[in-house]
């Protein structure tokens, strides 16, 4: 059995923007031809990858349609590293590099390495991207980055992580409030963010429940609510 490689990346974005439509959009190319690769696609392999509901005309992946993209996007990870790769080399070390960075590691660590990088490399073009740790994760799994840098754990499967920097994390509470754990309200990051996840494992590890709770869309709104006396929260120090 071989894949036809232009069915698969047909599947690939039909998957990944859940849409024929969007698909076909993304490839230049007419959702009628979008369906037959697809139906070819099915065929070749003598298994059904996507599901479409008639009442809700949202696509659903089977459980071979999951495997197969999982698989569809390393193949295209790779080739688009093969494409800059040989684009880097014949151009002499000119080139771009995509970075994603969540909101925290963007606002603190990041720009004094990107200032480096770019006296070592003047050539390279730098793109930031700068989103939650959840986003930025998915957006490096779908090959839209070359590089990402979040706080905490990644629990996404076909990542690589490699610790970066070590920083800590210290109790902020307004000199108008006294801490009490049991009957305090939290401040913390919104779903997705790594700060939160962290502050969570900390609060967790100490034995405390959040019990109330502000969300907060950035550090700097959460430093800003601890001043005006409205919660507590973990920082970085």
């Amino acid at each position: 059995m071989r894949l036809n490689l232009n069915a698969l990346r047909v599947y690939y974005w039909v998957a990944r923007l859940g849409s024929f439509t969007g698909a076909a959009e993304q490839l230049f190319i007419s959702q009628p031809a979008v369906s037959k690769a697809v139906k070819e696609l099915e065929h070749s392999l003598s298994l059904s990858l996507i599901v479409r509901s008639s009442s809700t005309r949202t696509l659903m992946l089977t459980e071979a349609g999951k495997t197969l993209f999982e698989h569809a996007r390393g193949i295209f990870a790779i080739e688009k590293s093969a494409v800059e790769d040989m684009a880097l080399m014949a151009n002499a070390g000119k080139g771009s590099l995509t970075v994603g960075a969540s909101t925290t590691v963007a606002s603190y660590w990041l720009p004094s390495y990107l200032a480096e990088f770019r006296a070592k490399y003047p050539d390279i073009h730098i793109e930031l991207v700068v989103a939650n740790s959840r986003d930025i994760e998915q957006k490096l799994l779908d090959a839209q980055l070359d590089v990402a840098l979040v706080e905490g754990p990644s629990h996404l499967q076909h990542i690589q992580v490699i610790p970066w920097v070590k920083e800590s994390m210290g109790l902020w509470v307004s000199y108008s409030e006294k801490f009490n754990a049991r009957d305090c309200t939290w401040l913390l990051r919104e779903e997705g963010s790594g700060t939160r996840e962290v502050a969570l494992s900390i609060i967790q590890n100490n034995g405390w429940k959040v019990e109330k709770e502000i969300r907060l869309g950035s550090n700097e709104a959460i430093a800003r609510a601890v001043s005006q006396g409205l919660g507590v929260s973990f920082y970085l120090i």
